[in-house]
């Protein structure tokens, strides 16, 4: 089954659990680490591959990046095939879609351990001057409207920082295909709001969620919400995370 089109993408995001889309283990020490690299079942070519789809069961077209996302039934499947593909392509020419454990991405609070805004003292600003940045700002009377991208575990809407509309209406959950962006991992909410109390109200937040409730990602997920934020036309893009692999470099960025 071939889809090309954004709905089609859409409607198999759709069919995820955000509930545990993902698994890790506690190694011996006490540290969660993601294992089964096949999890995914998926695997992404670096090019357009109309004849060459090696067994998937389902083939998406991204014609924005060129590549090619093949999904099989299951792990032994996407072992062989990356095995073949990685002939065909070569190394830096597929790769199979990695998961990533909240900790390799960013250090993170769980909501309940983040205490109600009534109860949080507001000193970084001020600390680093961004208040007089942000009073200059306001004063200057901007009337466009200034997007950041917040590509992260999603947003807390309820907490007073983001009033008055701060958070864009065309925020998105990754993770199932849904606008329901709440965040159950709180990184996010931290991170959007150092950016609503350090900016003025032309800002606006773009939240795009990409964890599920355990705090894991898939590196596809990451790519798409970066696509999406570029076509949204977006005036500033933040990811608060990292990885250590070869590829890293290679991989984080869209052509």
């Amino acid at each position: 089954e071939a889809a090309q089109s954004k709905t089609a993408l859409r409607s198999f995001l759709e069919e995820q659990d955000e509930e545990r889309i993902y698994h890790v283990e506690t190694d011996k020490n006490g540290n969660m680490e993601v294992t089964a690299p096949y999890q995914t079942k998926r695997l992404i070519i670096d090019a357009l591959v109309e004849n060459d789809t090696m067994g998937a069961s389902r083939v998406y077209y991204n014609t924005a990046d060129k590549e090619t996302i093949l999904e099989f039934d299951t792990e032994e499947e996407t072992k062989l095939a990356y095995e073949a593909a990685v002939r065909r392509y070569g190394k830096k020419g597929c790769f199979v879609d990695k998961v990533f454990y909240c900790e390799d991405l960013f250090e993170s609070a769980s909501v309940s351990e983040i205490p109600p805004a009534a109860n949080c003292v507001f000193w970084g600003n001020a600390y680093m001057k961004s208040n007089y940045l942000k009073t200059q700002a306001a004063a200057l009377g901007y009337n466009r409207q200034v997007k950041v991208a917040v590509i992260d575990s999603g947003v807390n809407q309820s907490n007073p920082l983001f009033a008055g509309n701060r958070i864009h209406k065309n925020s998105w959950n990754f993770v199932n295909g849904s606008n329901n962006v709440s965040d159950i991992v709180g990184h996010g909410s931290h991170v959007s709001g150092i950016i609503a109390d350090a900016t003025p109200a032309n800002v606006k937040i773009l939240a795009l969620k990409v964890t599920d409730a355990e705090g894991l990602a898939a590196l596809y997920t990451l790519r798409n919400a970066l696509r999406y934020a570029v076509d949204q036309g977006v005036d500033v893009i933040n990811m608060s995370m990292g990885d250590t692999e070869e590829y890293a470099s290679s991989r984080s960025e869209l052509d």
